[in-house]
């Protein structure tokens, strides 16, 4: 019988390794390789990004004043000063001096900078905001700030307030506050101009004692034009819950950016309103008006003259036998027909319904009769109404006229002319009286009684 080898299987799986801890060791590596190289990426990621340097600021920066800022040189070490926080980047401040207006830009440490609120208490660099008005001590150069501490002395208001670039003076609540160049005037991040500012603009004001050091607008302010609307009667328009203002010239008036409403009323129109009427910051918005709805009146003609023109504002009317639509208002209407006199009125419609008769009077044609007499100074009566003495130049109607003369010792003179035009010379002599006395029951100039009406009774 053939004797067995030994069986080795036991010292094989004693040279085998263990599988599950060999795995984990693989694992294990790779992760700390993996993390290891993290943080060599993030430091050299640091180092570029926030070099420690002092005296120069970054290349941009969204908070810079409205006019160059000159920039302060390397710090030294324990220099104090006050400054305005322009921004905060990370672990770098802007800081512009309330001197002189230079810009600096310093690193903060937060387990080396002592960080203070106004009352002596520890805060983190987080609690500063662009505007702060701070207390800077130096750490010197390419080293951290040594403490940063908001001012006891500053204050901040957030309200409506009037500036005076000629005085140089931001009002708030009735007291003036000063500022010069170096105020730091910002609009959503970025410089803005003070002169841009309106009395209805909200703004974020911080100074220190009597002077404002910077301004934030929190709410800025378009402009809405309203065009002049002399076709609506006594119209007017409110924004708001502003005054109502006349509609008979164009105007321009500023409003807070945002949704306005609207309303504009006229004795000849429906109340308009629009409630969504939306304005944004620098906006230039011409309201549009062309919606408003007229009131209607019919209008009627009556006891118009063949043959009549009429006209409206100007426009001649070719039919007015109908019914008119017209928008309420004040109309001029003109008639003209042959044979009459021109019948012009201003005609109000503020009702829903008007009906006009113009009245034409017939045309009166006249001429011109010159009356002399022989003797002069003749009282003379036209048509039994006294006229005056000879000579004498008169407009008369056409038709036939009746003259009559009188003067004291001459008989009376009478004459009978028809006037049809033109110019009529008319000379009448007259005649002594027979005794040379006044003639019986003489009448005065205005005395026409005895005067005959006719040339029947001239004859008598």
């Amino acid at each position: 019988m053939t004797a067995r080898p030994p069986d080795d299987r036991a010292a094989r799986q004693k040279m085998r390794p263990n599988q599950p801890r060999y795995a984990i060791f693989l694992i294990t590596t790779v992760f700390v390789g993996v993390i290891a190289c993290l943080i060599v990426f993030a430091l050299v990621y640091n180092s570029i990004a926030n070099p420690l340097q002092t005296g120069t600021p970054p290349p941009v920066f969204t908070s810079a004043p409205t006019t160059p800022t000159p920039t302060r040189s390397a710090l030294k070490t324990g220099e104090k000063f006050s400054a305005v926080v322009t921004d905060i980047m990370d672990k770098r401040v802007g800081l512009s001096s309330i001197d002189d207006g230079a810009l600096v830009y310093e690193t903060v440490d937060e387990y080396k900078t002592q960080l203070l609120d106004k009352y002596g208490n520890s805060i983190r660099l987080t609690n500063f905001k662009p505007g702060d008005i701070v207390e800077v001590e130096t750490g010197g150069a390419d080293t951290p700030l040594t403490s940063l501490s908001l001012s006891v002395n500053a204050w901040s208001f957030e309200s409506p307030a009037a500036v005076d670039t000629g005085r140089k003076t931001i009002t708030i609540s009735n007291v003036a506050y000063n500022y010069d160049d170096n105020v730091i005037v910002v609009y959503e991040g970025k410089p803005y101009d003070l002169s841009n500012i309106d009395p209805i603009d909200t703004l974020l004001v911080k100074g220190r004692k009597d002077k404002a050091l910077y301004v934030s607008v929190q709410t800025s302010h378009g402009t809405i034009v309203c065009p002049a609307r002399p076709d609506i009667k006594n119209g007017s328009i409110g924004i708001d819950n502003r005054t109502l203002r006349p509609l008979s010239s164009a105007f321009e008036i500023n409003v807070s950016e945002g949704s306005h409403r609207i309303v504009v009323t006229g004795d000849n129109i429906k109340e308009y309103e629009d409630k969504s009427v939306i304005v944004s910051t620098g906006d230039y918005l011409t309201l549009d008006l062309d919606g408003l709805v007229f009131l209607i009146c019919k209008l009627d003609f009556q006891s118009i003259p063949e043959g009549a023109v009429v006209e409206i504002d100007g426009r001649v009317i070719d039919d007015v036998s109908g019914t008119l639509e017209m928008k309420y208002g004040d109309y001029q209407i003109r008639v003209t027909a042959d044979g009459y006199e021109t019948w012009e009125r201003t005609v109000a419609l503020e009702s829903s319904r008007k009906t006009v008769t113009p009245d034409l009077a017939p045309l009166v044609k006249v001429g011109s009769l010159q009356i002399t007499s022989s003797p002069p100074d003749a009282n003379v009566w036209i048509d039994n109404v006294y006229a005056g003495q000879s000579p004498l130049t008169v407009s008369v109607e056409y038709g036939e006229r009746y003259i009559y003369l009188r003067k004291e010792g001459y008989r009376d003179a009478s004459a009978t002319v028809v006037i049809s035009g033109g110019y009529i010379p008319l000379p009448i002599t007259m005649e002594p009286s027979e005794s040379g006395e006044p003639a019986a029951d003489l009448p005065g100039a205005g005395d026409p009684e005895t005067v005959p009406e006719t040339p029947e009774e001239w004859s008598e």
